[in-house]
């Protein structure tokens, strides 16, 4: 009942899973009509997804699941529900490494004073700066 998968071979490591949808097809016209989930690395990353409930037809909805594949295999599955899944486009890029740190240089300009001025450095919102 569509149901599919995709076996992506890359080095292990951490990516970024972008999943690109929209509903072309004339027949789904009102919500609920085709339902499915999808699972990356054996885990459930969209669940009971709707497109025609969450963006209506002809309407691109993207979602970025970051993953990290540690046996060499990147490991996409899509299970129908109602109808049958699908996905309009796949793009697995690497995950970059996170700066935690970030220099910032200030000087004001003729007349201006900035508080405080010259380098410093600032932690990335959310993250945690190395010791």
């Amino acid at each position: 009942m569509g149901e599919f998968s995709y076996n992506v071979p890359v080095g292990n490591g951490a990516y970024n899973v972008t999943l690109k949808f929209a509903e072309i097809y004339s027949g789904i016209n009102d919500p609920g009509k085709r339902l499915f989930s999808v699972f990356i690395e054996g885990k459930e990353v969209l669940s009971n997804l709707d497109l025609f409930s969450k963006v209506g037809r002809f309407t691109a909805y993207d979602q970025t699941i970051p993953v990290n594949v540690t046996d060499g295999v990147l490991n996409i599955e899509f299970r129908s529900i109602a109808d049958s899944a699908k996905v309009n486009a796949i793009l697995v890029t690497q995950a970059s490494t996170p700066i935690f740190n970030i220099p910032i240089t200030a000087q004001p300009g003729t007349g201006g004073i900035i508080t405080p001025s010259g380098a410093v450095t600032v932690a990335r919102e959310g993250a945690r700066p190395s010791a």
